[in-house]
């Protein structure tokens, strides 16, 4: 059986144009080459051995550590090195909250608040993301599921896509959903304890699933043959050449610019309020919820300056009436 080894990270954000994307590795350090998220369910990463940098080496370490097959490997021979952890399978993982952490960890050191993110060129400073803890699910990265759930955010059209879009299918596609009606995709085939293929999550709070019902697509996943082999009683993916991944979708909150001014800080942190009760609106009376795009400095205060510039030539227009009566 292989064991999911990477991570895939579907990303929403509010900046026009990039509504959503499908991280890869350069949107954190210009010019990397690697296309992957290393990652191991069956190691409890811990956060203190994850950013500790010896001195000599780069900053950027901290990233690459999970970009680079070698560098992974070091890191999780030093998180074994600080302490023995028990034999663990998927399920074990799932339930021992191993693979929540895992993804968390991982998380907190790509988009740490502050971080660079570059996207088509322009370089936009981190505020945070949002995850929920067990919105996660393995599929194969060949998965004609995947790649539906996937289409928008590979496409990075300049306009979010509408939710339950109507895509239009093709012959091959057709074909393919027949072949899953008469007994299932062979590209989506997963030899896995069916327990250990999806996080706990309530559906309502899950962007994962939110992601595929805007897509048309079920999360349901067959079980069949894959190659396994048992090491030590365990079962482990032939080394990182598993084609199993765990596909996560996040919110993440940018800022156009190196930093984020202090008190646009406060005003980010306005808006992800008042987005999360639109959103809170709209399960509640079943309506459709999209957020509103990013608004910068400059769109939050035209209104205000326009305003407060009638009301400057208001009040000067009164004095000089007062003064004309006496």
């Amino acid at each position: 059986m292989s064991i999911p080894n990477t991570l895939s990270i579907l990303i929403n954000t509010r900046i026009r144009g990039n509504s959503k994307i499908k991280y890869v590795p350069s949107m954190s350090i210009e010019g990397i080459t690697s296309d992957k998220v290393y990652f191991d369910p069956l190691v409890k990463l811990n956060s203190s051995v994850v950013n500790y940098i010896p001195k000599g080496l780069p900053e950027t370490e901290r990233l690459t550590q999970f970009f680079n097959k070698n560098e992974f490997t070091s890191l999780i021979q030093r998180t074994l090195g600080n302490g023995a952890q028990p034999k663990r399978d998927l399920v074990e993982s799932k339930k021992s909250g191993v693979v929540d952490n895992n993804i968390r960890i991982t998380l907190d050191a790509l988009f740490k608040s502050g971080e660079p993110f570059y996207l088509k060129g322009k370089r936009f400073t981190i505020y945070g993301y949002e995850w929920e803890n067990g919105d996660w699910k393995i599929q194969s990265n060949k998965s004609e599921k995947m790649k539906s759930i996937l289409r928008p955010y590979i496409l990075q059209s300049p306009y979010m896509y509408p939710p339950y879009a109507y895509y239009p299918q093709y012959p091959n596609q057709i074909q393919r959903q027949r072949q899953r009606q008469r007994g299932g995709d062979p590209l989506e085939n997963i030899n896995i304890d069916p327990e250990a293929l999806t996080g706990n999550v309530e559906p309502n709070m899950s962007r994962l699933e939110t992601a595929a019902l805007e897509s048309g697509t079920s999360l349901i996943t067959e079980k069949t043959d894959d190659s396994e082999k048992k090491i030590g009683g365990q079962r482990y993916s032939n080394s990182y050449d598993s084609n199993l991944a765990y596909y996560i979708v996040i919110d993440l909150e940018l800022y156009p610019g190196e930093t984020i001014p202090l008190q646009e800080k406060a005003s980010l942190a306005c808006q992800i309020r008042y987005e999360k009760i639109r959103k809170s609106y709209a399960d509640i009376f079943g309506l459709i919820y999209q957020p509103k795009e990013l608004r910068l400095p400059e769109d939050l205060n035209k209104n205000y300056i326009a305003a407060k510039n009638k009301t400057k030539k208001d009040n000067n227009s009164r004095q000089m009436n007062t003064r004309r009566r006496r």
